[in-house]
Formats: structure tokens, C-alpha cells, sequence
């Protein structure tokens, strides 16, 4: 692969945050052409292949896999928070007894101190703690959609007589 320094220097910019403008700025690019000037270099084969191999190595380095993410991804959308709570006594358990997918699921707790009497007199009556956690719904809408459940968009198959037929359809309406 034979890029020029500037191309290089744009392809590992570019793989900081994604955003071809920002790294064509980031190499000296003025503004008002960065856009313009990211594009022409993310469409150029060299360009896009450098980029490729460094989100790739970037990938390795990581050691992250597609499966360990859907993995966190279905632990976050099935678990059931009764687990987080101790049965005996009905309060939330120490944060080091709940079940590993329980403790990757709770994203804040919120402990208020209760006291009765005003002043010097007033004394601590207890607490309450609660829990958040994670939005199963929204988990498992990501499950669903990365298992072809849900599409945004419908494709429909048609023959060219019927989009002929569409076409002539839309002149006769008057469309474009």
C-alpha cells in the first residue's frame, strides 16, 4: 500500500472517533474544506483499506469478540433483579453477595438517611436505599434487532412490470 504522509496521517486520525471531518482538521485541513476533503479521502481504496487494518489491530488489541459483547448484552436484558434482594429481610444485599450479571446490570443506588426530632434531639430512624438498573427493554430490543426481529426499514421485492406499472402510474398522477 502506498498512501502519502498526509493520506496516512488522515487514515489514524480518522480511527480516533470515526468523524472524517475532525480528522482532516486534525491534519492541517481549513474547516471550511474538511468535510469535502474527508470524504474524496475516505472513498480512495488506500485510504479505506489503512483504516480497515487499523480498526482491525485495534479490534485484536482490544481482545473483544462480537460474542462476549452479546453475551453482556443478553445478561443486562435477562437478569432479574429479585436476585438483588435478600429474601430474609426484603432489602438489597451487600453489592458483593448479588449474582455477577445483577451487580453488571445495577447502574446507581441512591441511600437516604431518615431521622426523626429536629436538632440536636432528632435521631436516625434508618434508611432507604434504592436501586436503578439497567433498561432490560432496551437490551433486549438490541437483542432482538441483532437477531433480524425488528427492521426499521421494509424491503419489498417487486417485478419490473410492476414498477413499469408504478412508474407510469406516477406521470399519469402527475408526480416526477
Amino acid at each position: 500500500m502506498t498512501l502519502d504522509h498526509r493520506r496516512e496521517l488522515f487514515a489514524y486520525e480518522y480511527t480516533k472517533d470515526l468523524c472524517g471531518a475532525a480528522a482532516a482538521r486534525r491534519i492541517g485541513i481549513p474547516a471550511g474544506s474538511a468535510r469535502s476533503e474527508a470524504c474524496r479521502m475516505l472513498a480512495e481504496p488506500e485510504v479505506k483499506e489503512l483504516i480497515d487494518e487499523l480498526l482491525e489491530a485495534r479490534k485484536k488489541a482490544a481482545n473483544i469478540t462480537a460474542e462476549q459483547i452479546l453475551a453482556e448484552l443478553a445478561g443486562l436484558a435477562f437478569f432479574d433483579p429479585a436476585h438483588a434482594y435478600d429474601p430474609q429481610t426484603n432489602a438489597l444485599k451487600p453489592i458483593h453477595d448479588m449474582p455477577e450479571n445483577v451487580r453488571k446490570a445495577l447502574i446507581g443506588v441512591d441511600v437516604y438517611e431518615e431521622f426523626v426530632g429536629k436538632g440536636e434531639d432528632r435521631a436516625h430512624v434508618g434508611n432507604t436505599i434504592k436501586a436503578k438498573f439497567a433498561d432490560r427493554g432496551a437490551h433486549l430490543e438490541r437483542l432482538m434487532r441483532h437477531l433480524g426481529m425488528l427492521k426499521d426499514k421494509v424491503e419489498i421485492e417487486a417485478s419490473d412490470a410492476l414498477i413499469e406499472r408504478l412508474i407510469r402510474g406516477r406521470e399519469r398522477a402527475g408526480g416526477s
